[in-house]
């Protein structure tokens, strides 16, 4: 997918190669992105999504935006697996139930030169 806009509710339960210059906005009923494998996501922004953004196994995350996402846990991305990165994203007003307002992830991902402003209960767990 390159330089769309994706508004409502897009749930993906397969495999991306690529995502990059996209906007996924007022997604609700799910993660705009759900259970990717290693997806390369890049200056993608992702606005009010109700459920989290991205749940992904492992990955790169580069240069995206997350503004006003809610979730359990990993409002704005969640990731897991044992390698991934996560790199010069800005997360605004992310707020998670539990755990990871901004990220919520496992051992072994990076997360590089992020910023985070008002994310709830915690930035990146």
């Amino acid at each position: 997918i390159d330089k769309s806009v994706i508004i409502s509710f897009l749930t993906n339960y397969a495999e991306f190669a690529v995502l990059s210059n996209s906007l996924f906005r007022n997604m609700s009923g799910g993660r705009a992105i759900y259970d990717a494998f290693s997806p390369d996501i890049r200056e993608t922004i992702f606005n009010y999504c109700e459920k989290g953004a991205v749940f992904c196994q492992n990955g790169e995350i580069k240069r995206c935006v997350f503004v006003n996402c809610r979730a359990k846990n990993g409002a704005g991305v969640s990731m897991y697996g044992t390698r991934g990165v996560i790199e010069q994203c800005s997360f605004r007003r992310c707020i998670a139930d539990h755990t990871g307002g901004a990220v919520d992830r496992m051992l072994g991902q990076r997360v590089i030169k992020c910023t985070c402003e008002d994310c709830k209960p915690n930035d990146i767990s």
